[in-house]
């Protein structure tokens, strides 16, 4: 009997089962190539997800070690700032002659600064990145070239107190006085160099003067003891007017609190806390830098006013930058607004002559 001839087959038309080759369905055999390709897809896409993978674990090394290096450079420059602080002291008082010397050392032990004899080298005043001097003209604060003095008798104190205004000035204005009203008593808890303090008290007002920082304390103080000595009798009697006290003027405050007598309540609070300087290359600011840096800013000013309202007896006047928020948040009653500052004035009782 002949043998019949097989027709060839699809190799995946048979797959093997207990060694005999059966045949598969074409609905089979579409399904086995579907598989295959999407095997295939998924094998890509797992190389292309590796591939990914590598790539960021690599940057994320690079990242490491590139703020590994950004923490070595602060360390050594925070270092090289210690080392430089370590080696320039801030402050050091200095006499010019020996019979200033036992006055100069009084300043140094209040300012707990180291004090430099008369005839110290130049190398030697170096060392200090500012020098309290001591000479014939009295006290002052000088870095290179720059020199700060409270000089109430001459110069801009003077221009002011002649031809400044008077009454007219905005400081005037803010605490009230005018035809008609009160000369009032006048607390400036945040006295600084004096500069508005002695404008109040050369139109009559009698001052009391709050000064926490030792430095501005000892030059305000020189200023006015000067002025005290000086030939101008309209002068002196302006800062007879003027008691300064070395006191944190949220102390000061707190005990008038606690004090039953309200003769001693002032009529009017004057706070101008110190504030960070913005426009350091004006021209008009670059004196007060050095004052600036080592007194600093009155962080704490939000403290003062809630105190302030509670001691003054008829207006609290909070002078500011201009932009400057106000200050606790509370919202004055009157503001006055100058070209760089401004008033904030808040009223509790009339000024008017009663």
């Amino acid at each position: 009997m002949p043998q019949q001839k097989e027709n060839p087959v699809h190799p995946l038309r048979f797959h093997q089962h207990n060694n005999k080759k059966l045949p598969i369905s074409r609905k089979s055999v579409r399904k086995l190539e579907k598989s295959m390709r999407c095997t295939a897809s998924i094998n890509s896409d797992v190389d292309r997800l590796g591939t990914v993978l590598k790539l960021s674990i690599l940057q994320l090394c690079q990242c490491c070690w590139i703020v590994f290096a950004l923490c070595v450079l602060c360390c050594v420059d925070l270092k090289l700032g210690a080392d430089q602080d370590n080696s320039v002291m801030p402050l050091a008082v200095w006499s010019t002659a020996s019979h200033l010397y036992s006055e100069a050392q009084l300043l140094a032990d209040f300012l707990s600064a180291p004090q430099l004899p008369p005839d110290v080298e130049p190398s030697q005043k170096a060392n200090f990145s500012y020098l309290l001097v001591l000479d014939e003209n009295g006290c002052s604060l000088q870095q290179n070239k720059q020199r700060i003095a409270v000089d109430f008798v001459a110069g801009a104190s003077r221009h002011r107190r002649l031809q400044g205004g008077g009454r007219g000035q905005p400081v005037a204005k803010a605490v009230g006085l005018k035809a008609g009203n009160i000369i009032p008593t006048v607390l400036d808890a945040t006295a600084g160099l004096g500069g508005d303090a002695f404008v109040l008290a050369s139109l009559g007002c009698a001052m009391q003067l709050c000064e926490r920082s030792p430095l501005a304390f000892a030059l305000l103080n020189d200023g006015i003891q000067r002025a005290k000595q000086c030939d101008d009798n309209e002068v002196r009697e302006i800062v007879g007017r003027m008691d300064l006290l070395s006191i944190n003027a949220v102390d000061y405050m707190q005990q008038l609190l606690c004090s039953d007598s309200v003769r001693h309540k002032p009529d009017v609070v004057f706070l101008d806390p110190m504030f960070p300087e913005k426009r350091k290359n004006a021209a008009a600011k670059k004196s007060m830098t050095a004052f600036h840096t080592l007194v600093g800013a009155d962080e704490d000013a939000d403290a003062l006013l809630p105190l302030a309202l509670q001691v003054a007896q008829r207006r609290v006047v909070v002078k500011r930058p201009r932009h400057a928020p106000v200050l606790s948040g509370i919202k004055p009653s009157l503001v006055m607004e100058g070209e760089s500052t401004r008033f904030d004035i808040y009223t509790l009782r009339s000024m008017a002559i009663s």
